[in-house]
């Protein structure tokens, strides 16, 4: 599935406002699906008040988001997971959307659950 830039969508929590391979920019703290906070490069779900720290590497960047095949939405400059815990870095994270490349995989969800996704981001396309 190729990856599409859109605008960042706002306010809309459920996904309808997006479908699995959009992808942007988060906005910089003025609201909107997910906003950015640079001076602490937090990233905020305002519906939620959820909130995730961007990794260290990334400290700065303007955060892109992914819309998932399982209806999630990736941040690709959070902290990598493993076995359910923050890691110390992030994913590596080249190029700029929506043609970027992102390894390693991405395994969002729990595995066994129809909210498990799976999979790679090369070159803006998603398998």
């Amino acid at each position: 599935m190729r990856l599409r830039l859109i605008d960042p969508p706002r306010f809309a929590m459920d996904g309808s406002t997006f479908k699995p391979g959009d992808c942007w920019y988060a906005r910089a703290g003025d609201g909107g699906v997910y906003y950015w906070w640079a001076d602490s490069d937090r990233l905020v779900k305002p519906a939620g008040g959820d909130y995730a720290d961007i990794a260290p590497e990334h400290a700065g960047c303007r955060p892109m988001l992914v819309a998932l095949p399982n209806g999630g939405v990736h941040c690709l400059q959070t902290p990598a997971y493993r076995d359910g815990k923050p890691g110390p870095r992030g994913w590596t994270v080249t190029g700029n959307l929506p043609n970027v490349t992102v390894s390693p995989s991405i395994n969002y969800g729990t595995p066994g659950t129809p909210w498990h996704w799976h999979g790679f981001i090369t070159s803006g396309e998603m398998a």
